[in-house]
């Protein structure tokens, strides 16, 4: 997976790449064909393809932006966007691919809109939701984008796993929509990220040393909540998890209660981890001595966040299992109630796994555990 960076914002129109290139009009900056084809070469090794030559596909560029954004972005920064005919030079076969994933202002207002329907909690006399409140709650349209979010994954796990492609993977900036559609890709393709301690290292990787502005999208060190670029693309990145986690509950080994801590610490600000913008500010301040990491903290009660389903389904550990397919649909999609309602005390978090369902998987689990003895 790759990216194209460029800008101090991923916002589309607001934010974006730039480029080579001399000053035009207003300042902007123009690539001619010389510069863009340069660019375009350049940018070839991360195409470079990772299996048989025999059994590879085309290659993909797959730009995370809804079409006019990405368009309107390229116009206003003179570049930002990548053009398939440049790839083609080089007798590759490329296409271009959007995945209409929203910026950062139509997140935070989906989550506002989220918030405020969520503070009407239940009616406290019947137990039943307020009049309006499921209606209220897809127009906030969270859960559709929620749904675009786990859709541009799978997409790139079925042409990276059934066609043999190469993907590269960018949108204005690259750490936002691409740290959230690669980092899921990752957890369907490889069991290790869906371990405790793979999940760890993927945040580590893809999100912190890529660069995601956790202090400026979290609106770590302000008061204000209207602050122009905080947005809660973390939050919205680690709720898809959870929706994998409920579709696949036997191939995590994780459940819902770490995703719900590590959130609460990570605007909690206790642990250096999730301060500041970059990994080379928080290396500047020596963070690494100087505070607590969160990973440490998480591990002393591994147990608490530990599934009981988790390794049930014999291949979910296995290395050469084949990915993860979810089900990207808004009647698939349900609300977080154990993380968006858990202050309403009128509301008990519903599960997705009953009792029943758990009983039998682990006894399941302990049927196989005394075959495996039994043949020792």
């Amino acid at each position: 997976f790759s990216d194209l960076v460029g800008g101090d914002g991923d916002g589309d129109g607001e934010g974006g790449g730039g480029g080579g290139g001399e000053k035009g009009v207003g300042g902007m900056d123009i690539l001619g064909p010389l510069d863009i084809i340069d660019t375009a070469w350049g940018d070839m090794g991360f195409l470079d393809p990772k299996v048989d030559k025999a059994t590879m596909g085309c290659d993909y560029i797959f730009d995370l932006r809804p079409v006019a954004n990405a368009r309107a972005n390229g116009i206003k920064n003179g570049g930002g966007a990548e053009e398939t005919m440049y790839y083609a030079a080089r007798g590759r076969l490329c296409k271009m691919l959007n995945a209409d994933i929203p910026n950062i202002y139509a997140v935070r207002r989906s989550y506002e809109k989220l918030e405020a329907i969520c503070k009407e909690g239940y009616d406290s006399k019947s137990g039943q939701q307020p009049s309006g409140w499921t209606r209220e709650y897809a127009d906030s349209q969270w859960s559709d984008h929620i749904v675009t979010l786990m859709n541009a994954a799978k997409q790139v796990v079925k042409l990276m796993t059934e066609d043999k492609s190469s993907v590269l993977v960018h949108c204005s900036d690259g750490w936002d929509r691409t740290s959230q559609v690669v980092a899921l890709a990752m957890m369907l393709m490889d069991p290790y990220y869906r371990t405790i301690n793979g999940f760890f290292v993927l945040i580590e990787k893809e999100w912190l040393s890529f660069g995601h502005q956790f202090a400026t999208r979290c609106g770590h060190g302000t008061r204000s909540m209207k602050e122009s670029k905080r947005s809660p693309i973390f939050l919205q990145w680690v709720e898809a998890v959870w929706q994998l986690v409920q579709q696949f509950p036997a191939h995590f080994e994780f459940n819902e209660q770490l995703l719900i801590a590590l959130l609460d610490l990570m605007y909690a600000c206790r642990f250096g981890n999730f301060l500041f913008n970059s990994e080379m500010v928080r290396r500047e301040e020596n963070l690494e001595s100087r505070t607590q990491s969160i990973w440490d903290h998480l591990r002393r009660y591994s147990d608490r966040f530990r599934s009981p389903t988790f390794g049930i389904v014999e291949s979910a550990q296995s290395s050469d299992q084949p990915p993860l397919i979810p089900i990207c649909s808004g009647k698939q999609i349900r609300i977080w109630r154990s993380y968006h309602l858990r202050w309403d005390t009128e509301l008990q978090p519903e599960p997705r796994v009953d009792t029943h369902t758990l009983l039998q998987l682990r006894l399941l689990r302990l049927e196989k555990e005394i075959a495996q003895l039994k043949a020792q």
